[in-house]
């Protein structure tokens, strides 16, 4: 198991310890919102940090009881680097104390942690927005929106907003993604392969 896989799953196992238990059917229901979010993305970002290239990866992980986020980010090389900044992060979806609600934890590379909750999701189901629970510290005390709008069937803007009142929100930073279609070799070799893990487990 390399670094980034003992980064993950350490905290996969923080945010199962940090959720209450439920059933995973119960898990699969409520977060079935982000379900269209799942595969693999990548485009680009531009906001105040400067312009970034972006990859995405959205799955169900623990059984479904977690929707999980892995980013990458590498930022356009400042005078004297030869290359960029490289920013990773996981975030975890799952069910809040009320087991209706939605709460993300982002963890960062740079050691910070963020924590939203979903505040609405549109009619057509395309549109999720999640703030901030409490004014974050190391933002100097603004609140962060931070919305996922999937455009077109393969087509993710993820944007960030700011507020210092909790009302009026700036945009910060906004990412432009496409979906990485998944080869059919590789859909075949997937559905066997779970076949099998279906058949051991038996």
């Amino acid at each position: 198991m390399n670094r980034k896989q003992i980064f993950t799953f350490s905290l996969a196992i923080l945010a199962l310890l940090l959720t209450p238990q439920i059933s995973a059917a119960e898990s699969a229901s409520t977060l079935a919102p982000l379900k269209p979010l799942s595969g693999k993305w990548v485009g680009r970002g531009d906001g105040v940090d400067g312009p970034t290239v972006v990859k995405h990866i959205f799955s169900f992980v623990l059984g479904k009881a977690h929707f999980l986020n892995k980013e990458t980010e590498r930022f356009k090389p400042k005078d004297g680097e030869k290359v960029g900044q490289l920013r990773n992060s996981a975030g975890f979806f799952s069910i809040g104390p009320a087991k209706k609600s939605i709460l993300y934890r982002e963890f960062t590379s740079d050691g910070q942690v963020h924590r939203y909750k979903l505040i609405t999701v549109s009619k057509d189901g395309l549109t999720l927005t999640f703030q901030s629970e409490q004014e974050e510290e190391n933002q100097g005390g603004k609140q962060t929106r931070l919305t996922f709008q999937l455009t077109k069937r393969n087509a993710l803007q993820i944007i960030r907003s700011q507020s210092t009142d909790g009302k009026n929100f700036k945009q910060i930073k906004s990412i432009q993604l496409k979906r990485i279609k998944q080869k059919k070799k590789y859909r075949i070799r997937n559905k066997l392969k779970n076949q099998n893990d279906s058949v051991n487990l038996r």
